[in-house]
């Protein structure tokens, strides 16, 4: 059976490569985990998560990324910097059928207009940045340090999991998360990086998910703050606002 993905990513969006801080100092994912584990474990105790209702949701995921499925996506993103607006806009689709995966990915801002598609089949990912060019073979691992997101690791853009939601409520069939700003964005801050052509790493201060489901996921709004560091202007505070629908 023919597998394919149609998968948008965004330059909006949810680190497996070292990234240096501002003494030079290397940074690497395990002092980002050593780091975060006592002001994550602060929060939680804060908030009291209830940890069954987070293996509700996960369980809820796992059903949903092993089926098929088509994601739609639109998205903005808002920095203000004095009379300076940067505005970045993003759409998107993504198709799963089985475990072959392709991924369109469109934006646009002040600086930088995007295009990015990928093909992933097994370990190997055939990528290009212009729709007329030539594609180049990559394997996942490659391409993940290039790029950070890997379609079927970040269902939802941002890594959730036990280790990242620091609170979770749920009204009827609505989720509302929060997650750790750090160990949620590892993935997405590389691919922020790259397609944003910024200078800096996106550093997250908030993160929420509002997760609509009944036996699947139908709609996930994201809402994020963050600061990142724009090419000729600096830095800057963002606002990110992302929509993704669900059909199976």
């Amino acid at each position: 059976m023919k597998k394919i993905l149609i998968l948008i990513l965004f330059i909006i969006i949810p680190l497996f490569i070292s990234c240096e801080s501002k003494d030079n100092k290397t940074i690497t994912n395990n002092d980002i985990n050593i780091i975060n584990e006592t002001s994550t474990e602060v929060v939680r105790e804060i908030h009291e998560v209830d940890y069954e209702l987070v293996n509700e949701l996960l369980n809820l995921i796992k059903k949903c990324i092993n089926g098929d499925y088509i994601i739609t996506s639109s998205g903005t993103t808002v920095a203000k910097k004095g009379l300076i607006t940067y505005k970045q806009i993003s759409d998107s689709v993504e198709t799963k059928n089985d475990n072959e995966y392709k991924v369109i990915s469109k934006s646009n801002s002040l600086f930088v207009k995007l295009y990015h598609e990928a093909f992933f089949n097994d370990d190997n990912v055939k990528y290009r940045t212009k729709e007329d060019s030539d594609f180049i073979d990559l394997s996942v691992s490659d391409y993940k340090e290039i790029y950070g997101v890997i379609p079927y690791e970040n269902f939802l853009n941002y890594i959730v999991n036990s280790d990242t939601i620091i609170s979770i409520e749920k009204n009827d069939s609505i989720y509302k998360v929060v997650l750790d700003n750090e160990l949620s964005t590892v993935n997405s801050k590389i691919q922020m990086k790259t397609f944003g052509d910024l200078k800096d790493y996106p550093e997250f201060t908030y993160l929420e998910m509002i997760i609509t489901c009944d036996d699947k996921i139908r709609n996930v709004i994201i809402n994020a703050n963050y600061n990142i560091n724009v090419n000729a202007l600096g830095s800057m505070n963002a606002n990110m606002n992302l929509s993704i629908d669900f059909n199976y």
